[in-house]
């Protein structure tokens, strides 16, 4: 009987002080997927606007002003705790509507068309 506590015992600590290297395959928990760099949400809004509807250099700038006004506004209201979310959905909306009548008001009447087809969707 004192031979199985014995071997009991010794076997018991014998796997409590040994230890694992954790190191060895480290790398297959890492996430491997690389993250995308932020891209600009104003300069990717403005640079579809050039391509789609084919602004000039002097539309680029003013709807350049107009998409920045209206994202940083949207931000605040985005970031703000008076509101609610369907009360922060209306500003957004109004927001939205001023910054689309403003860009509407530097086109021309082809560049109009093609900006109502390519807001409708």
């Amino acid at each position: 009987m004192k031979k199985i506590i014995l071997l009991f015992f010794l076997l018991f600590f014998s796997f409590s002080f040994s230890q694992v290297n954790r190191s060895i395959g480290s790398s297959q928990y890492k996430n491997n997927i690389k993250k995308e760099n932020k891209t600009d949400y104003i300069k990717s809004s403005v640079e579809v606007l050039k391509k789609k509807i084919g602004l000039d250099n002097l539309q680029e700038a003013m709807a350049k002003v107009y998409v920045e006004d209206s994202y940083n506004k949207i931000e605040d209201i985005i970031n703000s705790n008076d509101l609610n979310d369907v009360e922060k959905r209306k500003k957004v909306e109004e927001i939205e509507l001023e910054m689309k009548k403003n860009i509407l008001e530097i086109l021309d009447d082809n560049q109009k068309t093609k900006y109502e087809k390519l807001t409708k969707k």
